[in-house]
């Protein structure tokens, strides 16, 4: 999970940093990693 968090608040190849949320934090994408990974097929 903390690579994944990395990647989306650096970026990753054609993704923007951030997902382009200025406002969102790094609890909020670990929080929703956690949450799409809880779910696969989803």
């Amino acid at each position: 999970m903390v690579t994944l968090a990395q990647r989306v608040t650096r970026g990753f190849k054609a993704m923007p940093p951030r997902g382009l949320c200025m406002d969102c934090s790094t609890e909020d994408y670990q929080a929703i990693s956690e949450l799409m990974v809880s779910k696969p097929g989803r």
